[in-house]
């Protein structure tokens, strides 16, 4: 099981934020990143931006599931996380146009508090 301990709202293109996604293990993963363009969600993990030979801009993922089965199986939990902890918060635009000063301000009245969730002992 994967719970989403904490979304941040960043919206930018099909970037709508980033989540700290706790692993059923105890395992936390911080600031994956999250997209949603076309009624699709993901999740990417942390990485870092570098240009290769050539200048093209790349990531490189510091977390790798190779076995495609099993990220799907991941990628399903975490979406599902996540979309929870967003009805927590409350709406992320479902388009991605600029939004005018008037909708900005429509949207600062309408977010509900946010508070830290506690953080759990561990027992290592």
């Amino acid at each position: 099981m994967i719970t989403c301990e904490k979304f941040t709202k960043k919206e930018s293109g099909a970037l709508i934020g980033f989540a700290d996604l706790m692993l059923s293990s105890g395992m936390l993963i911080r600031s994956c990143s999250v997209f949603q363009k076309e009624g699709r969600m993901w999740i990417s993990f942390p990485s870092r931006q570098y240009e290769d030979d050539s200048g093209e801009k790349k990531y490189y993922n510091y977390i790798v599931i190779p076995d495609s089965e099993k990220y799907k199986q991941f990628m399903q939990g975490a979406v599902t996380a996540v979309k929870e902890k967003m009805a927590d918060i409350g709406p992320v635009a479902e388009h991605f146009e600029a939004p005018t000063l008037q909708s900005q301000q429509a949207t600062v009245e309408q977010k509900p508090a946010w508070t830290q969730p506690q953080q759990e002992v561990l027992p290592f």
